[in-house]
């Protein structure tokens, strides 16, 4: 039963549509029109050929481009899968040099200098890291082959020849010292190592030549700034001619005077270990010069420093021997043993050198009697 004022319609769910129905005839009418032939049953022969050209078009503009597709395919794939260069390994030890990442570098300079044999900046590198590392024997290897594959590099020269003489190597230590001032004739380091090759041979006129070859090449400079440094110092301003004493160094590294007196200054300070530093600069520089192992004597003997008493007291012998073996008329020198042998009691050597300091000294006396 349908509820009052409800369709039929609508009680099965579906709305209420009024829908126009054909007649059997009329149904088959309009299906006989749809058969007609008036009606077109291909298309057109001008829209059959634009349709064919434009599809060739589109096929020719595709062949075309196949080879720069397979090339770029090709290019990706090599890309992706090709070794890296030298170039590469290079440039990435480089950074990590100079982030102090040693290890890592180490290994990708190795690659670099293997994928290309003549990178002597490579092998430059390598030696360098492992002379950082106190490896002297791997650095001097590395240094070696990169003089192999370029000699002429006089830095890398006087770094062998450094090493060299570390290890005893005198004759091979003069060789590349030579090699140096070759390939540069003022070369200071190169100089200076000549000097104290030439000194351990006891061949004072070759020493001072080469002495007065870096003298020379940074005097006039060296000399202005000397002055103006002294008179800091005399007036009392010691800050100034701390730095003044130090620009005179960079302007002629063998001027003697300047790193005495900036020791001097030192040393009046109490700045004790940055005195000795300077003095042991000087008999690097020049190591027949006296006056320097006296004054490291002393203050080693001396000085208040945070060492060891023993070790200071044997630098401090072995600096006076040193003066005494380049002037054994000093008797101030023999004095100064005399008081060390004294203190730890070494009798022996303390008769030795206080009577050696008795006869010197005894000696002068009878060639100058006025003297007092």
């Amino acid at each position: 039963m349908i509820p009052h004022g409800m369709s039929g319609n609508f009680y099965r769910g579906t709305p209420e549509r009024k829908t126009k129905m054909w007649s059997g005839a009329e149904s088959n009418r309009r299906h006989e029109d749809f058969q007609s032939s008036a009606l077109p049953t291909e298309l057109p022969d001008h829209v059959k050929t634009n349709t064919l050209i434009k599809s060739m078009r589109q096929k020719s503009i595709i062949y075309s481009m196949l080879p720069l597709i397979i090339f770029t395919i090709l290019l990706l794939y090599v890309n992706a899968f090709a070794a890296p260069s030298w170039e590469y390994y290079y440039s990435k030890a480089n950074i990590q040099f100079n982030g102090e990442k040693y290890s890592f570098s180490i290994e990708n300079y190795s690659r670099a200098l293997e994928l290309n044999p003549s990178l002597f900046d490579a092998a430059n590198r390598l030696a360098e890291i492992y002379y950082i590392q106190e490896k002297k024997r791997e650095s001097l290897d590395y240094y070696l082959l990169s003089l192999r594959i370029n000699d002429r590099q006089p830095v890398i020269h006087n770094r062998v020849g450094e090493i060299q003489e570390f290890f005893g190597y005198y004759e091979k230590s003069l060789h590349h010292y030579k090699k140096s001032l070759e390939s540069d004739p003022k070369s200071v380091d190169a100089h200076i190592n000549l000097v104290r090759y030439y000194v351990r041979n006891n061949n004072r006129p070759e020493a001072e030549k080469h002495f007065n070859a870096c003298h020379e090449a940074g005097k006039q400079k060296g000399d202005t700034l000397f002055s103006l440094a002294r008179s800091e110092d005399m007036t009392g301003n010691t800050a100034a001619a701390i730095e003044l004493y130090k620009k005179t160094i960079l302007a002629n590294p063998v001027d003697i005077n300047a790193y005495f007196n900036l020791a001097d200054i030192y040393r009046r300070q109490g700045r004790l270990m940055e005195a000795i530093e300077y003095l042991e600069k000087i008999t690097r520089i020049k190591p027949d010069y006296e006056k320097a192992y006296i004054y490291l004597g002393q203050i080693y003997f001396t000085g208040k420093l945070p060492l060891r008493r023993s070790y200071t007291l044997r630098l401090s012998t072995r600096n006076l021997l040193a003066a005494h073996e380049i002037n054994p008329g000093n008797a101030e020198t023999c004095h100064m043993l005399a008081d060390i042998y004294s203190h730890i009691r070494d009798d022996i050597n303390y008769e030795k050198y206080d009577s050696l300091a008795r006869n010197i000294e005894a000696s002068q006396q009878a060639k100058n009697p006025d003297s007092p």
